[in-house]
């Protein structure tokens, strides 16, 4: 008989929580899906960075060496003007495009595919610094590889997002 008073208390209670659980459950689930589209976006705008790091890279790298090549000539000034000016842009336009692929990989949760992301913005960097044409025909050549591993894996990841 002590028991009567209690009963819609507890009815109250285990009522309470049986429609709490559920709400609880699809919000941890759309948490889930939050992070994974998240981390989509962050590997498809990684592989644009990443393409588009490679032919500014080589811009760049060129413009470097025309202009060291080109320092001490006796062209006009508004040449040297005008090289020290294109050199400024497209190094500017390298290490923006190489800083943002760097954010967006440190962003990436997989690690096989941080790696091989990190590798291929590093040859990128050897590219860029590479002083001899032939060399640095070779470095593009291997950037070219390393995007390509990078980008598959980056890939995997996407499909097994969903």
């Amino acid at each position: 008989m002590d028991l009567i008073p209690i009963l819609p208390l507890v009815g109250t209670v285990v009522g309470g929580l049986l429609t709490m659980v559920p709400q609880w459950l699809n919000s941890q689930g759309s948490r889930r899906q939050k992070r994974a589209d998240i981390q989509e976006q962050t590997i498809k705008d990684l592989q644009d960075a990443m393409a588009a790091l490679e032919p500014i890279c080589a811009i760049a790298g060129v413009s470097r060496r025309t202009q060291e090549q080109n320092a001490e000539s006796d062209d006009p000034e508004e040449t040297q003007f005008a090289r020290k000016k294109h050199y400024v842009e497209t190094f500017q336009s390298y290490t923006a495009a190489k800083r943002r692929a760097e954010i967006l990989m440190s962003r990436v949760e997989d690690s096989l595919a941080r790696q091989l992301s990190t590798e291929m913005i590093q040859s990128a960097d050897v590219r860029f610094r590479s002083d001899d044409e032939a060399k640095a025909h070779e470095h593009h050549f291997s950037m070219g590889e390393k995007f390509t591993r990078a980008n598959d894996r980056l890939g995997e990841v996407l499909r097994s997002l969903h």
